[in-house]
């Protein structure tokens, strides 16, 4: 696979780097490469071609089709990851809100790896705190809260509002 990557992402990859890449119309699961080789110099847009060599084995891979590819500038293991959704900025400092026996905590976090989907916690909470992922925006400190499953159906409380548990997630 080639891709043209830009100054900036150029910079933090490097041959051999390991790389994951989404290839739709080949099949639904990731696809796993490295990086072969990245040209010295940039073309005329900006760019660095940047050649990514992944098995075929299986024939799969078909000269043309387009790939979604991920780089992966930093990789921590066994770490809390929320979705980005469940954590609230206030001026410089950010928020979720916990399940403390059907009320609502606010908890200040602090936030580590940030993809745009999901964001690491490094501190405030830990695996097995309960957090407020649907509604939380509309929640003030202490307000009793309504856990729903993913599936809708209530599990107690007043407030309808949705919880899931912090898990522990590679990145």
């Amino acid at each position: 696979v080639e891709v043209k990557t830009s100054e900036s992402v150029t910079a933090s990859v490097y041959v051999g780097m390991p790389v994951t890449l989404s290839i739709p119309s080949a099949s639904s699961e990731p696809f796993t490469g490295s990086i072969s080789e990245i040209s010295p110099g940039a073309n005329s847009d900006g760019t660095y071609t940047t050649k990514i060599e992944i098995p075929n084995a299986d024939g799969k891979l078909k000269s043309g089709m387009f790939a979604q590819i991920a780089f992966s500038k930093n990789i921590r293991v066994d770490t809390v990851v929320l979705p980005r959704n469940a954590v609230i900025l206030e001026g410089e400092e950010h928020f979720v809100y916990v399940n403390d026996n059907g009320t609502a905590k606010k908890v200040k976090v602090e936030i580590g790896i940030d993809n745009g989907r999901n964001i690491e916690i490094i501190s405030g909470v830990t695996t097995g705190d309960s957090v407020v992922t649907t509604g939380q925006t509309y929640l003030k400190d202490g307000d009793k809260i309504n856990v729903t499953a993913n599936n809708g159906k209530s599990t107690g409380a007043d407030e309808k509002q949705e919880a899931t548990t912090a898990e522990e997630a590679k990145k």
